[in-house]
């Protein structure tokens, strides 16, 4: 990697954006106002409950994430995935986890973060599909797992 100047301080460095010192600096500083895990509801009790939902996950369908937004498709790193998420009032319960991997996973909370979440009472469920009572009318609720179209 070619040498390039720190976003911080201007010296020159391999990293992709900041030298050691300052990436140092800037991870503690991120970190402090972050949280740690257990602070922001992550707590061994948690932990577990996750590990139990993937590992049913895998008992029923193996290394495949279910998606969202997207179709099915293989994944190994499969995360727990909270349907409604701590920050917006969600729960570290059972119903409130889901099973994505971890593209999907970020992909969704990077969406959210966009402002751009399912609406009030319609949480996302995994494949893009939304919560509530199918239309037997509409070719695109015809089945699970139909596709979705997009307007």
């Amino acid at each position: 990697m070619p040498l390039r100047p720190c976003l911080d301080c201007s010296a020159l460095h391999r990293n992709r954006s900041r030298c050691d010192s300052c990436q140092a600096r800037w991870d503690r500083a991120h970190d402090a106002g972050r949280g740690s895990a257990t602070e922001r509801g992550y707590d061994a009790a948690y932990q577990r409950l996750a590990g139990q939902i993937v590992a049913e996950h895998r008992g029923r369908s193996g290394d495949w994430c279910p998606g969202w937004q997207r179709p099915a498709h293989q994944a190994t790193d499969l995360t727990a995935d909270h349907i409604v998420p701590l920050a917006a009032g969600g729960s570290n319960e059972q119903h409130n986890l889901a099973v994505l991997c971890r593209s999907c996973n970020s992909a969704k909370r990077e969406r959210q973060a966009d402002g751009q979440a399912e609406p009030a009472g319609q949480p996302a469920r995994a494949g893009g599909q939304r919560a509530g009572p199918r239309r037997a009318d509409s070719p695109r609720h015809a089945g699970y797992g139909a596709p979705r179209r997009h307007r």
